[in-house]
């Protein structure tokens, strides 16, 4: 209905029509608060449709019926002004202009400006509520999108309320306020049409959002302190220098994890089977292992170099499983491991579990074995 009573506005408001329903009613500019009051139905629509996405049914329909009565009460207050304003000369497109100095036409319009501008105002901030809901990043970029263009909405019609003003002071309106209300309409048509669009063209043509590009940054920067160390103790697993400014982070993120796993490699840790997104056999680390306790492990391999450093055998019985660990998979765990190593360079530190201890005993007394072995 909202869409319909919004499509009736514009046709109501196309001069030929316009002059046909004056004619037919014999009311002349009826036209004129017959467009206002289906805009201020489509608003009314479409924000109960916003309100019963979030609010609980019971909640939303007390809403819907109140902002409903406020549309009643409005509509209503406008027929009054509007009767008795003198308006008798057809104006289409042009009846704020003509009629802006006119007896009651400044409380017809701050009839409908305050209902308008309250509905659009409360659209605004409950798309961008729902936004912050939504799982898809593209529907959640058109919302943000769809609110921006709401937001130029809101200020197109404080663009009236202050022409009207303006008028009615004696001030003349300049040029560069009409250039900016025809921009807050152009504006808001732009953002709302593109919000409208992208969330289903956005998965079809593979846009990306600023959403994914944003996590994957941050994803990427996380990294940093596990990379920084093992890059720093073997820079050969630097394939290339990464730019100050990162833009295409997915690429550059890939990169990082491949280095991170080839240092863990060369320092005889297990890391996770390096490769590009998707599904790849690895050996899955042990259940017990936590991310404090292996980025103690890298730190004491790190520390004692690549060079003397002895993967601990595991004990018998217990084979590696191979199992298939996604790229979300490995990139959560570096992450993870990440984190605590950067949390260790601060001088923080999470208790080591038992069999995390018993395998940095292991294999500091594999290193030791090893020294005796190349002294004798």
């Amino acid at each position: 209905m909202a869409i319909m009573a919004l499509a009736m506005a514009a046709t109501v408001f196309y001069p030929t029509v316009y002059r046909a329903l004056d004619r037919a009613v014999g009311v002349p500019n009826l036209a004129e608060l017959v467009g206002h009051s289906l805009i201020l139905l489509a608003a009314w629509q479409a924000h109960s449709i916003l309100i019963f996405l979030i609010y609980p049914r019971s909640a939303a329909r007390r809403r819907t019926w109140a902002h409903g009565a406020l549309v009643v009460v409005s509509v209503a207050a406008m027929a009054i002004f509007f009767g008795l304003a003198p308006v008798d000369q057809e104006a289409p497109q042009a009846f704020t202009t003509v009629y802006a100095e006119a007896p009651y036409i400044v409380p017809y319009w701050v009839a409908f400006l305050v209902a308008a501008n309250y509905l659009h105002g409360d659209m605004v901030r409950l798309v961008a509520r729902y936004a912050a809901r939504s799982p898809h990043e593209h529907l959640r970029l058109g919302l943000h999108l769809i609110a921006v263009g709401g937001s130029f909405g809101v200020a197109y019609w404080c663009y009236w309320i202050s022409y009207l003003v303006a008028r009615n002071s004696g001030l003349s309106v300049s040029a560069d306020i009409r250039t900016a209300g025809r921009s807050c309409m152009f504006a808001a048509i732009v953002f709302c049409v593109l919000g409208s669009t992208i969330p289903a063209l956005g998965p079809r043509a593979g846009l990306p959002t600023p959403y994914a590009w944003r996590a994957g940054l941050r994803d990427y920067r996380q990294l940093y302190p596990l990379w920084r160390a093992l890059a720093t103790a073997a820079p050969e697993i630097v394939l290339n220098r990464p730019p100050l400014f990162v833009v295409d982070v997915r690429f550059w993120l890939n990169r990082r994890i491949i280095e991170i796993e080839d240092g863990l490699r060369l320092h005889g840790r297990n890391a996770p089977h390096a490769g590009q997104p998707g599904p790849q056999p690895s050996h899955q680390p042990d259940g017990d292992r936590d991310p404090a306790a292996e980025a103690e492990l890298i730190r004491q391999a790190v520390r004692v170099g690549r060079q003397q450093v002895e993967t601990p055998r595991a004990p018998a019985g217990e084979c590696a499983r191979e199992t298939t660990l996604s790229y979300t998979d490995r990139l959560r765990w570096h992450l993870e491991v990440a984190r605590a190593y950067a949390n260790l360079g601060r001088g923080g530190r999470r208790p080591m579990s038992a069999p995390a201890t018993r395998r940095l005993a292991t294999g500091i007394a594999a290193r030791q074995r090893k020294e005796v072995d190349d002294a004798t």
